[in-house]
């Protein structure tokens, strides 16, 4: 498919963007992370379970890459779509029993196939929505629970690599974490609220996770989306994957911590056209806390 030149610029931008985050992973975050003062050294273990962990009081942000393969029976085809998330996760305690947890994800790069005026396939690369959750959670070294309103915001630069609605709802953790294992499941339910796209729209993203830690800061597990679309036509609603992870924390310079992982997912129930596999890379650089006393007078 031949690339036109403005959209060659456009993908041009997109890359200059992602150039700059990683120079702000690069060269910002371990200049933060020296001038922080120094906090309670944790192993590599100790790390990749807080990492795991959706409600921990660690700081972090994390780069994961999505390359999907797509069937569309409406054309016969098979396309990819690729799509770069940045999530940094910042949690604050507002007692010494409680904290905030603030997630966002923004959709860095989304290049996806759409149809044209035409009503021939062309891919589309910009920007997608944002989605901020917050939660109140209970900080308990085992029993994980969480629950607060989440948002979409409708930041897509194309119609293409977004929905046009600003969404809200609601989201909630539930899980368990044991000396060597966690588990739990992660839901966020959404409703448009308005803006410009062309439908209603009513969907739900429950991420269930599943992680055995070994020792050395590797680990290996599960924690693939299950997506409900509640307006689609009955039997093209869900897309239910399977997959296998396999993470490693590691120690840059020694000290500062980074998590790697790699995902494979499957998907045995999906929309006629939707995805059929996904290749999904995560990097997640830890954060120095720079709030790290209760807000709330320490109780």
């Amino acid at each position: 498919m031949p690339v036109t030149h403005a959209a060659l610029r456009h993908r041009c931008r997109a890359g200059r963007t992602v150039l700059g985050i990683i120079a702000l992973l690069t060269f910002c975050v371990p200049a933060l992370a020296r001038a922080a003062e120094p906090e309670p050294e944790l192993s590599a273990t100790e790390v990749n379970k807080k990492l795991t962990n959706p409600i921990s009081d660690i700081w972090s942000m994390t780069f994961q890459n999505n390359l999907s393969y797509l069937h569309l029976d409406s054309f016969d085809t098979n396309r990819w779509q690729d799509t770069l998330n940045f999530q940094p996760v910042i949690p604050i305690k507002l007692t010494s029993r409680l904290n905030l947890i603030s997630r966002a994800v923004f959709n860095v790069v989304n290049s996806t196939p759409e149809v044209s005026g035409s009503g021939r396939l062309k891919r589309t690369t910009g920007f997608g929505d944002t989605i901020f959750a917050s939660l109140i959670a209970p900080n308990d070294p085992h029993v994980l629970v969480g629950v607060g309103p989440s948002f979409i915001f409708p930041t897509a630069s194309t119609d293409a690599t977004g929905q046009g609605k600003w969404q809200s709802g609601a989201a909630a953790v539930l899980g368990y974490l044991a000396d060597d294992w966690i588990a739990g499941v992660f839901p966020q339910q959404w409703w448009s609220t308005g803006g410009s796209g062309p439908r209603h729209t009513r969907q739900l993203n429950a991420q269930y996770f599943f992680n055995y830690f070994l020792a050395d800061g590797w680990s290996v597990g599960t924690s693939p989306n299950l997506l409900v679309d509640w307006e689609a036509e009955s039997g093209n609603r869900v897309t239910f994957p399977v997959g296998l992870a396999v993470g490693k924390v590691a120690k840059i310079a020694g000290k500062f911590p980074v998590r790697f992982q790699v995902q494979v997912q499957y998907m045995p129930v999906h929309p006629d056209d939707g995805q059929r596999m996904n290749f999904q890379l995560v990097v997640s650089p830890v954060l120095p806390s720079l709030v790290r006393e209760p807000i709330f007078g320490g109780r």
